[in-house]
């Protein structure tokens, strides 16, 4: 669901920090906001470090509600309103945002002690990277208000650095020649094992009866409704004519251009609109029809051959990879002693830092629109230079 991403190998050094969804312990703790949120062993995750992690959080939960949510809210909605009254996943969003909150910063100190305790070091380059990303990037954050927050620039470095820890973290237990390294033969038992081969034709139902009377679609094919032409389509099927066939005199009938069937891969330990429809069918039977509210759909499904396997093999590879890091993750937050200091976590409120969330919302509008008022200063006066040049000669 929403928020399951895990970064995997970076190629170039930026300042992303992770979010995962991972399971949640606590340990009671009395503090006040500027001490540390989480320790695993010596390492700690200041409050500046949260403070920041909390507010992307905040930010995250906000355009959920906003783009996927079917509670009436817009983008000119209230900010502190949408996280006050908002929900996600059937829990108050405030709620959400802390035990996200909670399980990146434990995350992210379970990834630096086991970096150390594998004996990996940062190259001459990658440092170098990352401290001009941060001289860089830090300037403009402290602008934009993030400064409020608490939020260091040495809590800024450690974020910066997280990615490439991570990164080299998964390389040493899953790159070539290492100990949980992933086989062709683990990968292509997974397609064959997964895999889901199928072609679909997908008719749409008309949104009212004027649609569906005024259809070309049905005028071509010389019947009176929608349902009539699918199950003259499957008459065809029965008749032996295949998918492909079908899909052909569909595209004819709605004058659409000329396309064809290609085949579907999905797999079916994975989410994916059909699944419940291509699952329920037994593979090389004849095409089957399925149905809900929005659609028709004329499905066949295929066994999974070697051509199959083989040019799924990347992307089986890719799926498996995703998963055992997930693991390792878990592994890890299973693995250290994670101290949580419940006092520090309740003093950020996180309604009250979307109002300073809010803020940098705002800043940042207005400095992209000063900077885009600028730039089209500095077009206009060049235009004129051009002008008077051409005018002198």
């Amino acid at each position: 669901m929403f928020l399951n991403t895990l970064k995997t190998h970076i190629k170039s050094v930026t300042c992303v920090f992770l979010i995962f969804c991972l399971s949640l312990f606590t340990l009671s703790g009395c503090s006040g906001k500027n001490d540390p949120v989480v320790q695993v062993e010596d390492y700690k995750v200041s409050s500046g470090m949260y403070a920041f992690i909390l507010t992307q959080n905040i930010n995250l939960a906000a355009r959920y509600m906003i783009s996927f949510s079917s509670q009436t809210m817009s983008p000119s909605s209230d900010p502190e309103k949408i996280i006050s009254e908002g929900k996600i996943e059937d829990k108050p969003a405030v709620d959400w945002i802390k035990e996200q909150s909670v399980n990146t910063a434990k995350t992210i100190a379970a990834i630096h002690v086991e970096f150390d305790k594998l004996g990996l070091t940062l190259s001459e380059e990658e440092n170098n990277q990352i401290n001009d990303s941060v001289e860089k990037m830090y300037p403009t954050l402290e602008k934009q208000g993030y400064s409020k927050l608490g939020t260091t620039k040495e809590d800024w470095q450690q974020l910066c650095e997280i990615d490439v820890k991570l990164s080299k973290v998964n390389e040493e237990y899953f790159g070539e020649g290492k100990s949980r390294a992933i086989s062709d033969e683990t990968v292509d038992e997974y397609t064959k094992s997964h895999g889901l081969k199928y072609k679909i034709v997908t008719i749409d139902k008309p949104l009212s009866e004027k649609d569906e009377s005024s259809s070309k679609l049905l005028k071509n094919e010389g019947v009176a409704n929608l349902k009539s032409l699918v199950d003259k389509y499957m008459s065809q099927i029965a008749a032996k004519k295949s998918i492909d066939d079908i899909n052909a005199a569909y595209n004819k009938a709605s004058e659409q251009p000329e396309a064809a069937l290609e085949y579907v891969f999905q797999y079916d330990d994975l989410e994916f609109a059909e699944k419940e429809f291509v699952t329920d069918i037994k593979p090389n039977t004849p095409a089957t029809l399925k149905e809900d509210d929005a659609s028709y759909y004329i499905i066949q499904r295929f066994d999974i051959d070697q051509e199959s396997v083989e040019k799924q093999r990347e992307l089986s590879k890719k799926l498996l990879l995703e998963a055992a890091k997930r693991d390792l993750i878990d592994e890890l937050l299973n693995k250290y002693d994670i101290k949580i200091n419940q006092g520090a976590v309740d003093s950020h409120d996180p309604i009250e830092q979307t109002k300073i969330w809010a803020e940098i919302i705002k800043n940042n509008a207005q400095s992209q629109q000063e900077q885009n008022e600028n730039e089209d200063e500095d077009q206009d006066q060049n235009q004129d230079q051009g002008q008077s040049s051409e005018q002198a000669e």
